[in-house]
Formats: structure tokens, sequence, C-alpha cells
């Protein structure tokens, strides 16, 4: 599911595998596109998000939702790895994530460790992968 409020998008992959992730960008590329926040398939397992998808979506922020000291090893290293780009907050690390959004692409991650403000983009189209 990508959200999308104007220039805001956000993705939540559920539980994709890279199987559907091969279908999403063959099948349904204009939806797979920049967004400023995307929140890590399968819990940040090595069988969610891919290289290629990651790479599309070019996301400024992720957020992986994983209990600490969790029995499946999530995340997996593998998956960090993909998002080396971005921000990441762990649920385990930082306890509940609240993000809010702006129509004009500014938005903020809220955490037990306080707010951090994201500017909103220079013009409707998203800023570069490290830009933030």
């Amino acid at each position: 599911m990508i959200i999308e409020y104007g220039a805001f998008r956000l993705s939540l992959a559920g539980d994709a595998s890279p199987r559907e992730w091969e279908w999403w960008l063959k099948s349904q590329p204009s939806l797979v596109r920049r967004v400023q926040i995307h929140k890590a398939s399968h819990h940040g397992s090595r069988d969610g998000d891919t290289s290629a998808a990651i790479s599309r979506l070019s996301p400024e922020t992720v957020i992986v939702s994983v209990g600490a000291n969790n029995g499946y090893g999530h995340p997996a290293a593998e998956a960090l790895a993909l998002y080396r780009n971005a921000t990441v907050y762990l649920t385990a690390l930082h306890g509940t994530i609240v993000v809010g959004a702006s129509q004009s692409g500014c938005y903020t991650v809220r955490t037990g460790q306080g707010e951090a403000p994201r500017p909103p983009p220079a013009s409707t189209a998203l800023p570069a992968s490290g830009t933030r």
C-alpha cells in the first residue's frame, strides 16, 4: 500500500517477499517510486525487501517493527544493509513510533526519544536519496 498525502508518500508493504516485490516492479512500476518513509517488509527479515525495491523507493526514513531479542533474528543484517542511506527507527529500540505528515511533504517522526522534524522538499519532487 502506498499512502499519499499531497507531496508526502509512505509505503506499507506488509509481509511482502522478493516474489511480490518482483511482481510489483514489473506489473505496477508507477506505484513503486520515491517515498519519504518505508515501513520495512516482513519486520526486516532477509525474505522481505529487495535491493531493487528499496532502490526505487529511495526512502529517507525506514521504520522496522520488531520486538527486542525476538527468536527470528529480525531485523536481518541484510535488510539493514538495504536501508543504509536512510534514517532507521526500530520499535525494539525506540518504542512506539508516530509519524506526522503534512501535504507539503514535511513530516515528523516521534518516539520515546523525542521528535525529529523533517523539512519539506524544495519542490513537489522528493529530494535525492541521502537528503533529509
